[in-house]
């Protein structure tokens, strides 16, 4: 009997220390979604979230909790660090989507992702995030296989 509760006693530990590993994981990817939505940082900027315990409160109260701790960690730490230049040709007030989309409008044959990717100083993935939303959108079209141009 002894040599089972010692057992299921070392199983309870991994469990819980598994479930700390978790929760320390769905924390973060909840830092990443609430700053993706808001729109405030990218994910690089993102504040790391403090791991909690998991026996202590219900999930339900630690998740409500870290979405406020995330949000106040966020507003501080935006509050902290000055205005960075823009590096790419886009205006601060225009989004990335605006952007593509004035740098299509501007070429009559249409431009493949390597150019546009050139033209706006975004990375291959967001510009070919930012094609298929237009796309998808009706505001785009294939002149031909990975060339866009604007729809008239």
């Amino acid at each position: 009997m002894k040599e089972i509760r010692k057992l299921l006693e070392g199983l309870s530990d991994g469990l819980k220390m598994m479930a700390e590993g978790i929760n320390a994981i769905a924390e973060k990817v909840n830092a990443i979604a609430v700053v993706e939505v808001e729109g405030k940082a990218t994910p690089k900027e993102s504040p790391k979230p403090k791991a909690k315990k998991a026996a202590t409160k219900p999930k339900v109260v630690k998740k409500a909790a870290n979405a406020k701790t995330v949000k106040k960690a966020t507003a501080k730490k935006k509050e902290k660090k000055p205005a960075k230049a823009a590096a790419s040709a886009k205006d601060k007030s225009e989004t990335a989507l605006e952007a593509v989309m004035e740098v299509l409008q501007k070429t009559d044959q249409g431009l493949n992702n390597a150019a546009l990717m050139e033209k706006t100083g975004f990375d291959s993935k967001k510009v070919s995030n930012i094609l298929f939303k237009l796309k998808k959108q009706g505001r785009i079209k294939n002149v031909s296989r990975g060339v866009y141009s604007a729809s008239i």
